[in-house]
């Protein structure tokens, strides 16, 4: 037995928001949707596998688009020996009610646990607050599963934006992480508890971040993913602050997300060049990155730290160069080099803290810098 459903969708968010809502209609009905994903794409159909909705036979699902992303038919088929006009009407009231019901998005919370070292001041905004290490979530969703679904996919950025505004990493409970850090704290019984405030412009930003529609193709801008990276250094950072073995590369690592942040906010900073020889357009990253960092501090010597820790950064990436011996033990033994740097074997590590400071810097004056454009455009 085969369905099949025209839909013309010719939008990716229209698409979508019309499969969350069928998904969460199929749950609703036959309380059960369990996958087994198995995507293959043949032309323009892809088939998702098989989805178990609690019945003797799974259901096999085939999605046809016109326009890349966009939804232009669904083909629900079950085993050849069902022949269930029951079914067939139950299935095809679910796609009906998906159609009819895909802009009836309901309100649910959820409350979950922070790194349990932390500690924030009481909040309460539209769609989140926070209290000691308790973050709550107010999510649209089309039913309990959809809403959880949603909320761990903004999760990740939240928490970024979280660390991001205290300098310290922040994770949720139980992560491995978090677990590790407990383990360490424990090690040396330093266990502590700090009252956290949040600023006002990243309250305002999570909250707007949280209650808009969500965008399936791109739902980060340029500014969330330095974020992010800039998050992943200061796990690194404090990775290194943690282990009491000098063999692992947390400090590389921090300094690598830290320099990486800076690369993605001034993507659109500069028009590529064409190089004269072959034609192929040429991206200066290491010049933006320069000039950014010089336009925010006004600093030639904060211009040349940063010019340094790409070349060493670069090295590291791209030829697996460490940034440093890691053999420091107290005394220096001053080697010399002949490849790189000011001409001697760097034996303690950079110190990726001070890249820190300069990188959220110089990312907040780039938000102000736009919300400043944004302002004189309104």
């Amino acid at each position: 037995m085969t369905i099949d459903f025209s839909l013309g969708y010719n939008s990716n968010k229209e698409s979508n928001d019309f499969l969350r809502c069928f998904w969460a209609a199929l749950r609703k009905e036959f309380g059960k949707a369990a996958w087994n994903l198995l995507p293959l794409r043949i032309e323009n159909k892809i088939y998702l596998g098989h989805c178990d909705i609690g019945l003797e036979h799974v259901l096999d699902i085939y999605l046809s688009y016109k326009i890349k992303g966009c939804l232009s038919a669904i083909s629900i088929s079950v085993d050849d020996s069902v022949s269930d006009a029951q079914l067939r009407r139950r299935l095809k009231g679910c796609i009906t009610y998906a159609r009819k019901n895909i802009d009836k998005l309901e309100l649910f919370s959820f409350s979950l646990e922070l790194d349990n070292a932390i500690c924030f001041e009481k909040l309460n905004a539209d769609y989140f607050s926070l209290e000691d290490n308790r973050l709550m979530l107010n999510i649209y969703g089309y039913d309990l599963v959809d809403a959880k679904t949603l909320s761990s996919s903004l999760l990740k950025n939240i928490c970024a934006w979280l660390s991001f505004d205290q300098l310290k990493y922040i994770s949720i409970e139980g992560g491995a992480f978090q677990v590790y850090s407990d383990s360490v704290c424990r090690q040396f019984r330093n266990q502590r508890k700090y009252k956290l405030k949040i600023s006002g412009s990243v309250q305002k930003y999570l909250d707007d971040f949280i209650g808009k529609p969500y965008s399936y193709e791109d739902n980060l801008s340029d500014i969330d993913k330095a974020v992010f990276l800039f998050g992943q250094g200061l796990k690194y950072d404090e990775l290194s602050k943690m282990t009491i073995s000098s063999l692992e590369a947390y400090n590389e690592q921090a300094i690598l997300c830290y320099m990486s942040a800076l690369e993605v906010v001034t993507l659109t900073d500069i028009e590529p060049s064409k190089c004269e020889c072959c034609g192929q357009l040429r991206y200066s990253i290491s010049k933006r990155v320069e000039n950014l960092v010089y336009e925010v501090s006004q600093s030639m010597a904060l211009r040349k730290m940063i010019a340094d820790f790409y070349k060493n950064r670069s090295k590291f990436v791209h030829l697996g160069t460490m940034l440093s011996e890691n053999n420091y033990t107290g005394i220096s033994i001053p080697l010399m080099n002949k490849g790189y740097g000011d001409g001697l074997i760097m034996q303690c590590n950079f110190r990726s803290e001070d890249l820190a400071d300069i990188v959220k810097e110089c990312i907040m004056w780039k938000i102000n810098d736009a919300n400043s454009r944004l302002n004189i455009i309104l």
